[in-house]
């Protein structure tokens, strides 16, 4: 990671993590045909790591770009995302079930 990439994502971090007013996104919980696609997903989820690219929303609904920054004590995904009302950057704890990756998403 070169020190620009670096710098940002250590002030998403901080930003993230210094804002008390992080929105919370419980999403409506995901559907798999089978148990191996379930867990196929949850581990590639478990093994996001900071800096990853996710997105976040419930099943047909738009979604949302966010940054991976970790996992909450409450097994979140807390992340950071632009936020197009108001221009901001602003943090998101996220449910597990609300995880996307890029490829899911048209």
């Amino acid at each position: 990671m070169n020190k620009n990439a670096a710098a940002l994502l250590a002030a998403l971090v901080e930003r993230a993590e210094s804002d008390d007013t992080d929105e919370e996104f419980d999403a409506d919980l995901r559907k798999f045909d089978n148990a191996p696609d379930a867990m196929k997903y949850m581990r590639r989820a478990a093994a996001l790591k900071r800096g990853d690219t996710f997105l976040f929303g419930s099943p047909g609904e738009e979604k949302t770009t966010a940054v991976f920054l970790g996992f909450t004590g409450e097994s979140k995904a807390r992340g950071a995302f632009f936020d197009k009302e108001n221009g901001t950057i602003q943090g998101v704890n996220c449910t597990f079930s609300g995880i996307w990756f890029p490829d899911e998403v048209t």
